[in-house]
């Protein structure tokens, strides 16, 4: 699953085999010479857990909000899930597939928040608050709670927030940038980039330990 842009295309969402066979394009937009980057499309796609959805940001053709989307795995049934004078992007499916995170920009680009929504568009709930600018949702697999990337300490680092908003837990504090957190399968670990690297520490913060350099 993918996104392709090209300047003599229609950018949109793709998908193919596992051995690169059998691209198909599922979301069609005509490429916008105006804005070429970021505009007027389709990004960040993502498989719900059962493989039946994908949740993805549409861009504007104005580029002036973006929002989150999910359609069938085959692109039909198009639905917007948000609707902000804002920028939602950074869709992330909970595991039981009835929840996705988002990250949304204020439309002054001031904060960023983390964000959910129920997979049918309803009962739209704020994690985090606005004075900070956080990012990179990613649920834990038993789905209690949502790794984040944020700037509330004053340089970037990991955090965890309970499903619920409550919790707010600092796991990383660097000088370096750290940022897009992914758990482990089976939830007892967080990898995630700092500066050029990759790293991994337990859960709760500890045991980090360099893997590329």
């Amino acid at each position: 699953l993918f996104t392709r842009n090209c300047w003599e295309c229609k950018e949109g969402i793709f998908v193919m085999n596992a051995d690169g066979t059998g691209v198909g394009q599922l979301t069609d937009h005509p490429f916008s010479v105006q804005q070429p980057i970021l505009s007027n499309g389709d990004y960040d796609p993502v498989w719900s857990p059962d493989g039946n959805k994908i949740a993805f940001e549409r861009i504007s053709d104005s580029c002036c909000w973006s929002a989150i989307f999910v359609m069938n795995a085959d692109g039909t049934g198009i639905q917007q899930l948000t609707n902000n004078d804002s920028y939602d992007s950074m869709p992330a499916w909970s595991p039981d597939g009835t929840k996705i995170a988002f990250e949304r920009i204020s439309d002054s680009c001031c904060w960023s928040a983390i964000f959910v929504v129920n997979a049918d568009g309803t009962g739209i709930q704020q994690l985090t608050n606005n004075d900070s600018t956080d990012s990179d949702p990613m649920w834990s697999p038993d789905g209690t709670k949502i790794a984040f990337t944020s700037d509330r300490d004053g340089r970037w680092d990991i955090f965890v927030v309970n499903a619920d908003g409550t919790g707010i837990q600092q796991l990383t504090n660097n000088d370096s940038t750290d940022s897009d957190p992914m758990w482990s399968p089976d939830g007892t670990k967080i990898a995630f980039a700092r500066g050029k690297g990759i790293f991994v520490m337990n859960a709760d913060g500890t045991g980090t330990q360099q893997l590329t350099d």
